[in-house]
């Protein structure tokens, strides 16, 4: 079990993170009002749908975090396969 110290300490890092995650969130809510604005933009003219929006989305996540796109057919293939067999 926690000593006293411990759980006043614990204690006190939870509010400090709460507080923390609490103005981060107030900060990029303005940030997450912005890119549904954009999105509704591009549907509302017609430039694009939601589906081309969101595939954009994946695509640039993808980039991001430099997803191996060959693996990732290969490994596409596989799981339909092994659903196929079932």
């Amino acid at each position: 079990m926690f000593g006293k110290n411990e759980e006043d300490s614990k204690a006190k890092h939870i509010g400090e993170f709460a507080k923390s995650f609490v103005a981060v969130e107030e900060c990029i809510q303005p940030y997450k009002e912005q890119l549904k604005d954009l999105k509704q933009n591009y549907v509302s003219n017609a430039w694009l749908s939601k589906q081309d929006i969101s595939m954009v989305i994946r695509a640039l996540r993808m980039m991001k975090n430099d997803v191996d796109l060959e693996q990732l057919g290969d490994f596409v293939e596989t799981v339909q396969g092994a659903l196929k067999e079932e």
